[in-house]
């Protein structure tokens, strides 16, 4: 399994971790309203904390109660699990009863993840194996509610759990000082880097760790767990308050877009459309030099020379690379110059959008503010001898291609989202 993966269209290991809340009601009229209530408010994950029904001892009455939840979440990520006494839940039932319920869930078809407590279970590999089979997958877990321990414990419960061959290896330990919350920060980034295709999870527990709850996606945890109504661990973050502050970190953690291009490829309007998709502040460089300098491109060309126009660009290149990030239509001919490109290699992603030279042509057909091809509105030929000057500059400069001919601004907006976001 990569460490990227989609459940029901959901994204995991990219972007912001997925938000999952626990459902920790203990009748089956309260479980399914909470249940009903969270997927009405388009929850993306969902976690039923099975040891807090009242009725668990029973397994026709959990396999019930799965057939109910089933028409609930069939666009809502859905995982079960049961967390022991020992692991910080309130079952107290034995390990065989475990391994049933379990069974019942994998079997069941309503379930996409089962949470499996891998130091408390006899024959773990044998019983993940068992339920991957039944095609869920399997976040191998261990809770430590008193200590975060040593890096090198830390590291022998993620080695075992990543030769457990279960799908997900979560971690979350108690911190007794800051010290503790950094090191499992670190400890979470280092193994992102060990096991680059393991996903992972961690978090520090209680008032301590609540940062780690807030920034897995800059550490590498793929899912967080916030309150509803009632915590299910010491800690958690209301879900409204966690879902908006994990947005602005990751709108903050952005990298500005670049996108650069010969004229007509649609970068001006590629980049009004992938703004609206990434929320994020839009910046037409031609357009920002015509404010700056009071007159338009054909004038400034006129009056002071194609070299005068290229050294406000560089200015601009150097303006946005130490802004927040935003996204950025340049010039055709901004990449041309060395430092400009290294200027927007390192502030952000450079995007190169392509188009064949009749298309450039087509797309111009309208415009009278093309210096470099007046007199070759129909001269396809010309183009491409024009981009085969900048060809070079304009491939060092990138960090991707995206081919705009047939498709529209949106389309190619989407493209790059995906890519990037």
């Amino acid at each position: 399994m990569s460490r990227e993966f989609q459940v029901k269209g959901i994204t995991f290991g990219k972007g912001m971790p997925v938000i999952c809340i626990p459902v920790v009601e203990r009748t089956e009229d309260a479980i399914l309203a909470q249940i009903r209530k969270l997927t009405e408010q388009n929850t993306a994950m969902i976690e039923w904390r099975v040891d807090h029904f009242d009725r668990i001892g029973s397994a026709d009455a959990v396999r019930d109660l799965l057939e109910q939840i089933r028409p609930l979440v069939t666009k809502t990520v859905f995982l079960f699990s049961i967390r022991t006494v020992k692991q910080g839940g309130l079952a107290s039932i034995d390990e065989p009863k475990i391994i049933r319920l379990n069974e019942i869930a994998a079997a069941s078809g309503v379930c996409d993840f089962i949470d499996l407590e891998l130091f408390e279970a006899s024959k773990p590999l044998k019983q993940i194996r068992k339920l991957q089979k039944k095609g869920v997958k399997i976040i191998a877990s261990h809770h430590d509610f008193k200590k975060t321990p040593p890096e090198q414990i830390l590291r022998m419960l993620m080695d075992q759990m990543e030769q457990s061959g279960a799908d997900i290896a979560k971690l979350a330990m108690y911190p007794q000082t800051v010290d503790d919350v950094i090191r499992m920060m670190k400890f979470t980034n280092d193994t992102r880097e060990h096991f680059p295709e393991l996903p992972i999870v961690t978090m520090s527990m209680g008032p301590l760790g609540s940062l780690t709850r807030i920034c897995g996606e800059l550490t590498g945890s793929c899912i967080t767990f916030g309150m509803a109504d009632q915590p299910s661990a010491p800690g958690q973050i209301p879900v409204k308050e966690l879902r908006e502050t994990m947005s602005v970190l990751h709108r903050t953690m952005m990298k500005s877009v670049f996108l650069i291009g010969f004229m007509g490829t649609g970068k001006s309007s590629t980049a009004r459309k992938l703004s609206q998709l990434a929320e994020l502040p839009v910046y037409e460089m031609d357009e920002e030099i015509e404010k700056k300098e009071g007159r338009s491109i054909p004038e400034i060309f006129s009056d002071s020379g194609e070299p005068y126009f290229r050294d406000i660009e560089t200015q601009m290149c150097r303006d946005y690379a130490s802004m927040l990030p935003c996204i950025v239509s340049t010039g055709g001919g901004t990449p041309m110059r060395r430092e400009n490109a290294d200027y927007m290699k390192a502030a952000g992603t450079v995007i190169l959008l392509t188009a064949e030279p009749q298309t450039v042509l087509s797309r111009m057909a309208s415009s009278h503010e093309r210096p470099l091809l007046k007199g070759h509105m129909d001269d396809p030929d010309f183009v491409a001898e024009l981009m085969a000057k900048r060809r070079e500059a304009y491939q060092y400069a990138a960090d991707h291609v995206i081919k705009t001919d047939g498709k529209t601004p949106a389309e190619v907006a989407q493209e790059i989202a995906v890519l990037l976001f």
